[in-house]
C-alpha cells in the first residue's frame, strides 16, 4: 500500500484489459476447485485465501506456471479491493517501473495486488489475502477520520444561501465543512445534505451533518456532529457507522462524558460571543480554554479539541499556543471577501 506519491498513471489499454478478463476468469476456476468453500462472489478474500494456500500445497504449478497463477491471484485480490472498497484500476508507472494496480481516488492509497501476491509466494505466507483487504480497510477508515484543524460551519438566511457559504468555502481552500440547519423539515435537510454532498465531492471535502443522524446516514456523510440535547455518540455510531462523529462541550463535565462515548472530535466552545447559536453556553475565552486543556492532559484524554464561537483571526495564534487541535468558524469565512487569503490565513497558524 503506497500514499499517493510523484508518478504517472494511466487507464489500462485494450491488451491490459484482455489480460484482466483472463486472469480474473483463471481466479474463478482456481476459487471453484480449490477454495472448498461455497460462495456466489468468487473474490471474496477468504476465498482466494484458501484456494491459494491449497494450490501452493499442489506440485504442477512451479514455474513457469508461477507467474500464470501470481497474475491470476493478484487480479482476483485487486478485484476485491475495487468490488468492496471502491478502489479503481489503474497502470501505475514510478522509477521502479510499470504496474498494474488499484487506486482509491478519495484517500490516494496505491496497491500493488499481483506484487503481494508475488511477496507471499517466496515467503510462503498463503493465507494473507483477508488480512491485507482488513488492513486496507482500516487504513481507509483511519484516513477518512483524520481530523482537519479548520472546519467550516454553514449559515445562511435561507438553504440556498448555506449551500452557497459551503460552496464558497470548499472554493477558498477549506477541507472540512459542516452543514448546520435549524427549523427545517427531515426533507429539506436531507436534500440539502445530498447537494452538499455534491458539491464537496467535486471539491475532496469532508462533509459533517450536524444534530440529524438519519440526514447524515441517507446522505452519505462524512461524519456526524450532535450538540449536548442530541443523540448519545455511541447510540449515534449504532446507526450511522464508522464515520467521524463530535460534539459540543462547555464544561469539563461534558469533556469526561464526550471521552466516555469515544466521539473522534470535541467542539469546545463558546471562544466568545457569537449569533450564530440561539442559546450560547457560557463564555469560555482563553483561560477557560487553558484550563480544561490542561485538566485533559492529567486525566490522559487525547481527543482533538477544536475551539469555536465568535474566532477572529487575531485570536487563533493565543488558541494554538495553549495546545488546541483547531478551530471551526463560520462568520469569519462567510463575511471574507478573500476566503482563499483568509483560509490561507487560518492554515499558516494553524500548522506553525
Amino acid at each position: 500500500m503506497a500514499r499517493q506519491s510523484n508518478h504517472e498513471e494511466s487507464v489500462l489499454s485494450k491488451k491490459q484489459i484482455s489480460w484482466k478478463k483472463d486472469a480474473l476468469e483463471l481466479a474463478i476456476g482456481l476459487v471453484e476447485k480449490y477454495s472448498e468453500i461455497d460462495s456466489d462472489y468468487f473474490f471474496e478474500p477468504n476465498l482466494l485465501d484458501a484456494a491459494f494456500e491449497n494450490v501452493m500445497k499442489q506440485n504442477w504449478w512451479k514455474r513457469p506456471r508461477n507467474f500464470i497463477l501470481i497474475t491470476g491471484f493478484g487480479y482476483a485480490l485487486g478485484q476485491s479491493l475495487v468490488d468492496r472498497l471502491g478502489f479503481e484500476w489503474i497502470v501505475y508507472k514510478d522509477y521502479q517501473g510499470k504496474d498494474i494496480a488499484v487506486k482509491h481516488q478519495k484517500s490516494g492509497i496505491i496497491c500493488f495486488p499481483i506484487s503481494a501476491v508475488r511477496k507471499r509466494i517466496k515467503s510462503k505466507d498463503y493465507r494473507f489475502m483477508e488480512v491485507y483487504t482488513c488492513d486496507v480497510e482500516r487504513e481507509l477508515i483511519s484516513i477518512a477520520k483524520e481530523i482537519d484543524k479548520l472546519q467550516f460551519i454553514s449559515q445562511g438566511k435561507d438553504i440556498n444561501a448555506h449551500l452557497k457559504s459551503i460552496e464558497s468555502a470548499c472554493q477558498g481552500g477549506c477541507k472540512w465543512v459542516q452543514l448546520r440547519l435549524k427549523k427545517v423539515s427531515y426533507e429539506e435537510y436531507l436534500e440539502t445534505a445530498i447537494a452538499a454532498k455534491e458539491i464537496c465531492q467535486k471539491h475532496q471535502v469532508k462533509l459533517t451533518i450536524n444534530d440529524n443522524t438519519q440526514v447524515a446516514l441517507e446522505s452519505k456523510a462524512d461524519g456526524l456532529h450532535l450538540g449536548k440535547q442530541d443523540m448519545s455518540p455511541s447510540e449515534a455510531r449504532k446507526i450511522v457507522g464508522d464515520i467521524i462523529i463530535g460534539g459540543t462541550a462547555n464544561t469539563w463535565e461534558d469533556i469526561v462524558y464526550l471521552a466516555e462515548q469515544k466521539v473522534d472530535y470535541i467542539g469546545l466552545g463558546p471562544f466568545r460571543f457569537t449569533n450564530t447559536k440561539e442559546t450560547l453556553s457560557p463564555i469560555l475565552g482563553i483561560e477557560g480554554y487553558d484550563k480544561l486543556l490542561q485538566k485533559m492532559k492529567i486525566a490522559k484524554i487525547d481527543i482533538p479539541v477544536l475551539a469555536i464561537g465568535g474566532i477572529e483571526l487575531e485570536d487563533i495564534q493565543y488558541i494554538v499556543d495553549i495546545g488546541v487541535w483547531g478551530i471551526a468558524v463560520s462568520g469569519l469565512l462567510v463575511n471574507a471577501k478573500d476566503k482563499k487569503k483568509v483560509c490561507d490565513s487560518i492554515f499558516n497558524q494553524l500548522v506553525n
